[in-house]
């Protein structure tokens, strides 16, 4: 049988705290061996998951900014999908959704002229604050602030008043791992699957069995999306709390639940 898996990056692929990945590296080869492609799936941005494809040594689609486009390497399906145009680091890009981030921006502004609290994310900061609050290098914090598509916020949330703003101007907001990002009311991961899923079915021409893995609240739809879904701890040992029954919970944390649901998988087949 042929099998897409989609992984979420932060708190799933890679560490919560260090976002190191070395304990999952093994089970990528695995996968890579063995003809499984291995879909990123996360908020991170196209300027940072370019970097972890390299260090993975993967060359697959990934989707970035909670589900807003998906990143195609060139040459990677025989036709270029309908809207997709070039992009960077030899990729092509397809957008999902109708807002940008100079959208979101614009409705922050006009919210931030009635309160004295203000809202804000990555793009109205320097790199320092990102830096100390997310714990990533200054380096790595120009990469998170290169948003296209969605704002990560680093204020408190927004109120019941603001985000009847930001719902009537077309966006919801979606909580990850560590912070709550304001994107498209029309785009989230689990519509992301499926699109990248079709493009699949069309270029192999079977229907591959999906799977797929995350830790936080924004991969639900995703995991929805998936014939077969799975949910690894947080660093405190709890899960994401859903209803969906066809998810299943990983006794381990970040990336050694994503080796060991790497291992139950290679061993069944």
């Amino acid at each position: 049988m042929k099998y897409l898996i989609f992984t979420d990056l932060d708190g799933t692929l890679i560490d919560h705290h260090s976002y190191d990945g070395a304990a999952a590296i093994q089970a990528v080869q695995r996968l890579q061996q063995n003809g499984i492609p291995l879909i990123f799936c996360s908020s991170k941005t196209f300027a940072e998951q370019v970097p972890l494809q390299r260090y993975f040594g993967l060359r697959q689609p990934f989707i970035v900014e909670n589900g807003s486009a998906i990143a195609i390497p060139e040459h990677y399906f025989p036709n270029l999908p309908e809207g997709a145009h070039p992009f960077s680091e030899g990729y092509v890009l397809l957008p999902l959704g109708e807002k940008s981030i100079r959208d979101i921006r614009r409705v922050l502004a006009r919210i931030n002229r009635q309160r004295s609290s203000k809202l804000f994310g990555f793009t109205a900061l320097t790199l320092g604050p990102i830096a100390t609050a997310t714990a990533l290098s200054r380096k790595a914090a120009a990469l998170a602030r290169q948003r296209q598509f969605t704002e990560t916020l680093l204020s408190e949330p927004p109120d019941a008043s603001a985000m009847q703003v930001l719902e009537a101007a077309g966006f919801s907001c979606s909580r990850g791992g560590r912070f709550i990002s304001i994107q498209d009311k029309n785009i989230d991961k689990g519509k992301a699957v499926l699109r990248l899923l079709a493009l699949f079915q069309e270029h192999l021409k079977v229907h591959p069995a999906t799977i797929g893995i995350g830790d936080s609240h924004n991969d639900l739809p995703m995991l929805a999306a998936c014939d077969r879904a799975f949910l690894v701890q947080k660093p405190d040992g709890r899960y994401t709390q859903t209803n969906a029954t066809h998810i299943k919970t990983l006794p381990a944390v970040g990336p050694e639940g994503f080796s060991m649901m790497v291992a139950q998988l290679l061993q069944k087949n």
